[in-house]
């Protein structure tokens, strides 16, 4: 497939570092294929990225998301099988549901509570919830680079920072979920290096005073912003490598 066919948001992945990171992760959670009949839930599918990952590992997905902008670009990349819902209130019966997966969701949301009550409803006994969020505490910076930078919540669509691991899984042990794998992924130099990346979109994106999506404008919210990079994703291409490099060397820590 020649780059041009290769779908813009796949493209960003590719060059991204956290999102490579993540996806290493999660592929070592999920079974090597999932059965087709195995109803599973993307939520907060953003631009549908994760969600075109997961459905080549099998499975019946849907993507969901509160965004319609998001939801659009996820439908041209996955098909029809997304919606719009109201994290509250799931439109999925008790029960139904075999996997959620639920990447960067939580921080985004007022009620987090009735998310991970509705998480509970729906899964079936025995099923399973991968869960992710920004990590907060004193032990991480992340929070005070990026306030450095000139980055606030809203820049992230953040209603709150994140959360310890320890208070994440006190909640959710609270509602039955028994917590068989926990960790962090992103250290020191990635969050350096996407901070300092966050920090220059965000204000390049305000000079064009474009529209933001439910998680923000950290990064192009549609093809026609991917396109709009032109130039500036050429030069970052460039030096990927020595970026993605560098973002290794958290394993040293």
């Amino acid at each position: 497939m020649s780059k041009d066919n290769i779908p813009w948001q796949i493209q960003l992945f590719r060059k991204s570092l956290k999102k490579r990171i993540k996806w290493g992760i999660l592929e070592g959670l999920l079974p090597s294929n999932l059965n087709g009949r195995i109803r599973c839930l993307d939520l907060g599918c953003a631009k549908g990225t994760f969600s075109y990952l997961l459905k080549a590992r099998g499975g019946a997905w849907v993507s969901a998301d509160l965004d319609i902008p998001n939801l659009e670009a996820a439908k041209a990349l996955v098909g029809p099988s997304v919606c719009r819902l109201d994290y509250r209130a799931f439109p999925f019966a008790d029960q139904s549901i075999d996997m959620i997966v639920s990447l960067d969701f939580l921080e985004h949301v007022q009620e987090d509570d009735r998310c991970l009550g509705e998480f509970r409803r729906v899964l079936k006994p025995g099923g399973t919830l991968v869960l992710s969020t920004p990590a907060t505490g004193k032990m991480y910076l992340a929070n005070r680079l990026r306030r450095l930078a000139g980055l606030a919540l809203e820049d992230y669509g953040h209603v709150r920072e994140g959360y310890t691991l320890y208070d994440l899984a006190g909640r959710l042990r609270a509602l039955g979920f028994v917590v068989s794998h926990e960790s962090t992924y992103s250290r020191f130099f990635t969050e350096v290096l996407e901070t300092a990346m966050n920090a220059y979109y965000v204000r390049k994106a305000r000079r064009r005073e474009s529209s933001r999506p439910r998680d923000g404008g950290i990064s192009p919210g549609s093809e026609a912003d991917f396109k709009a990079m032109g130039g500036m994703m050429k030069l970052y291409s460039i030096v990927y490598p020595i970026l993605w490099g560098i973002s290794r060397l958290d394993s040293l820590l």
